[in-house]
């Protein structure tokens, strides 16, 4: 899977703020691949956003904050 290459690019590469999720000089984690949005929500959970764990567990349910394909401007930190 993914999850070695997306945890090499979040904690050594990217530059990000979780306290300000709409800093204009942060990096983007762009997934092409919608099924892979589940890796997206554990990254941004795992770096301080506002992505609980019980979000994660409405995964792809209706009005949930973790859709099944990534949603711009839905969850904190996406886009």
């Amino acid at each position: 899977g993914c999850a070695p290459f997306a945890y090499l690019l979040w904690v050594e590469l990217m530059k990000y703020s979780s306290k300000s999720p709409k800093w204009i000089n942060r990096d983007r984690f762009v997934l092409s691949n919608g099924h892979a949005c589940a890796l997206q929500y554990t990254m941004l959970h795992l770096a301080g956003y506002k992505v609980t764990a019980d979000d994660l567990s409405q995964f792809r349910q209706l009005g949930s904050i973790t859709p099944g394909h990534p949603e711009c401007f839905l969850t904190d930190g996406e886009y």
